[in-house]
């Protein structure tokens, strides 16, 4: 059976952050999670999978294996130290209607799922006149990457709060950082802690 997916307002946030960001683009990143564990008192072995962490990774690199790597290594020991998994890769393009799944978000996946079972693929679309974000969400199930119901996923905060988040005021997409900028400057922080201050001040205060 399917697993509930949820996602907190972080993930959801910097993934569509990191699209505005570089609108021209195509953004990547990878998604965290904590390690599954089944729900109490639910015998069918029901789980949720909560994505609380994003990961912006490129907006110049895309598709280019040896960063990826690169990205995905030091992700993952990061996730370690913090009790988390890599779960999951996320595409986000504000251009593009959502296509077929390419070969390269195949092998990443699959590359995720080798550890995370059920491995998720998010693609991330813009509504082009009210720019509200669309996310087609797919699972790694049996070694096949197949498209999940939009009533089988849901997130922490309304969709109305990441709106307003995202294109808030104060543009808080020009602080996102991935790894194309770390790589370029390795001061610049792709764990975004300033950001994830901001959203979280952000949604006490509405």
């Amino acid at each position: 059976m399917d697993n509930k997916l949820e996602f907190s307002a972080q993930a959801a946030c910097k993934m569509l952050l990191h699209a505005i960001r570089y609108p021209h683009a195509v953004c990547t990143g990878l998604l965290l999670s904590p390690i599954i564990e089944k729900e109490n008192g639910d015998d069918n072995g029901s789980t949720t999978i909560r994505v609380t962490e994003a990961i912006p990774i490129s907006h110049a690199s895309h598709a280019l294996a040896p960063n990826i790597e690169i990205a995905m290594n030091c992700v993952g020991n990061y996730a370690k130290d913090n009790n988390l998994v890599i779960s999951g890769y996320y595409q986000a393009d504000r251009t593009n209607e959502v296509g077929p799944v390419d070969i390269f978000e195949q092998r990443v996946v699959e590359k995720i799922g080798e550890t995370f079972p059920n491995a998720i693929l998010c693609l991330v679309t813009f509504d082009g006149e009210q720019a509200r974000p669309h996310l087609d969400i797919h699972n790694l199930i049996d070694g096949k990457i197949k498209r999940r119901s939009s009533q089988n996923f849901q997130f922490v905060e309304d969709l109305e709060v990441l709106h307003k988040i995202i294109f808030s005021p104060e543009k808080l997409h020009r602080s996102i950082v991935d790894f194309d900028e770390h790589f370029n400057d390795i001061s610049m922080d792709w764990t975004n802690p300033k950001v994830s201050q901001r959203i979280d001040e952000l949604i006490v205060n509405m």
